[in-house]
C-alpha cells in the first residue's frame, strides 16, 4: 500500500437536467444555494471541481479522493433538482484540474 496520496485521487463528470422551474430571479438564488452549501461539504471532505449550468442543465467535474467523490455524486443522484443524471467519465488522476474551486 502506497502513502502517496494522490494514489486515491478520482476525476468524475457528469451532466444532468435542471429539475427547478422558477423564474430566473429565483434560480438564481437556488444556484446560489447549491454553490454555497457545495463548497462547504466539498471543503470538509477534501473534493473539488467545477460547475456549470443553464436553464436545461447542469455539467459538474468533481475531484479528490474516491469515496468522496462517490458519496458527493450518489448525493448529487439523489437530489430532486436533478434528472436523467449521466456519468461521462470517472478515472483516476494524478492532479487536480480544478485546485481552487471546493
Amino acid at each position: 500500500m502506497t502513502d502517496d496520496p494522490t494514489s486515491n485521487l478520482r476525476r468524475l463528470v457528469y451532466y444532468s437536467r435542471n429539475r427547478t422551474a422558477a423564474t430566473p430571479e429565483a434560480m438564481d438564488g437556488t444556484i446560489r444555494g447549491i454553490l454555497d452549501t457545495s463548497r462547504v461539504n466539498n471543503a470538509r471532505v477534501g473534493v473539488t471541481g467545477a460547475l456549470m449550468f443553464n436553464a436545461g442543465c447542469f455539467a459538474q467535474v468533481l475531484e479528490g479522493p474516491s469515496a468522496a467523490v462517490e458519496a458527493t455524486f450518489e448525493r448529487i443522484q439523489q437530489d430532486e433538482r436533478h434528472g436523467d443524471v449521466s456519468l461521462l467519465a470517472y478515472d483516476v488522476v494524478e492532479d487536480r484540474l480544478f485546485t481552487e474551486w471546493s
